[in-house]
């Protein structure tokens, strides 16, 4: 339903645990610095324990650029950024502009990928 449920941090041994999740189908993701980051779809059902492991690439891709103003050509600082899975309406990461009007984000896997930008 698009609600954010949980998150946590790996230990030294990169495992995870997420408790008390509501049965149904989830969006998973995990994501590192530097790292990509990889989603994957599950459906729990009650009292079930589900086993999700991710690999991460290093060296991930990066977009960035500089939002302006098509009348003036002025920065335009506090535009939002979002970056989805191209033919999808899947957020994968996003970003406000500086008051230079620049972005940049981070940890993008190879891909296709839908940039929609907005402002005020």
């Amino acid at each position: 339903q698009g609600s954010f449920l949980a998150s946590t941090l790996t230990d030294v041994n990169g495992q995870y645990t997420l408790s008390g999740l509501p049965e149904g189908t989830l969006s998973v993701q995990a994501s590192a610095q530097n790292f990509t980051s990889e989603l994957t779809v599950i459906t729990l059902t009650p009292g079930e324990t589900e086993t999700v492991n991710f690999v991460l690439e290093s060296n991930p891709a990066s977009l960035t650029g500089r939002v302006t103003d098509a009348q003036t050509g002025a920065p335009l600082p506090g535009a939002l950024v979002q970056v989805f899975i191209a033919g999808t309406d899947v957020l994968v990461k996003s970003t406000l502009t500086d008051q230079n009007g620049l972005y940049a984000i981070y940890g993008l896997n190879a891909g296709e990928y839908r940039v929609v930008i907005s402002h005020g």
